[in-house]
Parts: C-alpha cells; structure tokens; sequence
C-alpha cells in the first residue's frame, strides 16, 4: 500500500452468499462472495473481517471516508502490517477495489451496482427511506443518493447511472452544474456508496463482458 492509495476510497466489490459450512457442528472453512461468473472463498477471520468492515458502519459513513487509514482503525484487532497486506491480496482478486473519486472513470466504466432492501419513499426531512416494508427506515439517504440507489440497477455499468442523473438533472427548471456533467457525478456517486453498502443496501459488481450500459 503506497500514501496516494491512503487517500483512495476502499468498496467491497461482490455480493455475499454466506458461510461455507461442509457439516452440521463443523466448523466454517469460509465465506463465499460472488464476484461475476466467479465465487471466491474468504477465510474466516482477518480476511473476512477486512473485506466486511470496507462496506463501512453505519455511524461513520458520511461523516468519515473509508479509506484504508480508516479501515486499519477500524479494524483494531487485526495488525497494520496485516490489513495491508489483506487490502493489497483482496485488491489484486478483485473482491475491493481502491478508488479516488477525483478519477474514478475506469471503476465506473467496469463495474456496476444492484439494490437490496425496498425504497419507503420520501420523509418529511426530504430523504430517501431505505429499510423494510412495514418498519422503520435502516437508512435515510439524500434525494440524490436515493434516487441513484433506486434507478442504477437498470444500467449496465456505474458509468451510465452517473449520466442517466446528469441528464435527469439538466432538464431541472434550475439546474445545479455539477449535478448536469457526468464525470462529476461519477465523483459523487462514489461517495455515496458507503451510506448504502453499510446497511447491506446493495452490492457492487463487476461488469459482464458483453452487457449493455
């Protein structure tokens, strides 16, 4: 890990399919993520819990980036040295990726993001509600944050939602600038992401060779 990779935001990439447990009583030889076409195996403690703790917390995501300076706090039971080296073996099977949202065009254009949970609409404070239908909201999000969390599944890649809602908010009747070019909106995107990863609103993955944006 280098200082500019400090800097750079760590998601988890891959959708969780739970633990690997070959018998009743016996215990789990690890965890399962699908990453595309692929199933990986995390083993279960370090690596698991470095790859867990990148989707964020809850009471953190929004007010603190989770980089790997924040991860390695986070992680407080696992060595410095050791979540480096997890970060940089996990980083090269593609299960997280180091991204700055100043440049993120190539992880847009190569990955993309399904949704979890039901959209409870807008509240009386202007957010987007997350949660379960019938019981209070996991997570309140900004209207922007909600409306990529609800619209970004239809593309085929991050790169797409990001000028999808550049689009959307050109034809506002005061359109904000940042909100109408796609590569800003591609900055913001990124930032957003923690907010919904740390309830389990969604999931990264990556692009399928072939599908459309």
């Amino acid at each position: 890990m280098t200082a500019a990779d400090d800097a750079r935001l760590v998601l988890p990439v891959g959708q969780y399919l739970g633990a690997l447990v070959p018998a009743a009583g016996a215990p789990v030889r690890g965890h399962r993520v699908r990453v595309g076409e692929q199933v990986h195996l995390l083993a279960d403690g370090p690596e698991f819990e470095v790859w867990s703790l990148a989707h964020g917390v809850p009471q953190l995501a929004g007010l603190l980036p989770t980089d790997s300076a924040q991860l390695t706090r986070l992680a407080s039971a696992i060595e410095p040295a050791e979540v480096a080296r997890i970060l940089t073996d996990l980083t090269g099977r593609g299960l997280l990726a180091l991204v700055d949202p100043a440049d993120a065009s190539g992880f847009a254009r190569g990955h993309r993001w399904y949704s979890l949970l039901g959209g409870l609409g807008y509240q009386q404070s202007g957010n987007g509600a997350i949660g379960l239908v019938g019981s209070a909201p996991i997570r309140e999000v900004a209207p922007r944050v909600y409306e990529f969390w609800s619209l970004a599944p239809l593309f085929g890649d991050l790169r797409a939602a990001a000028e999808f809602l550049a689009g959307a908010a050109a034809d506002d009747p005061d359109p904000v600038p940042a909100e109408t070019d796609p590569a800003a909106v591609v900055g913001d995107l990124v930032g957003w992401l923690h907010d919904l990863l740390c309830v389990g609103a969604g999931w990264l993955d990556v692009r399928l060779p072939g599908t459309a944006p």
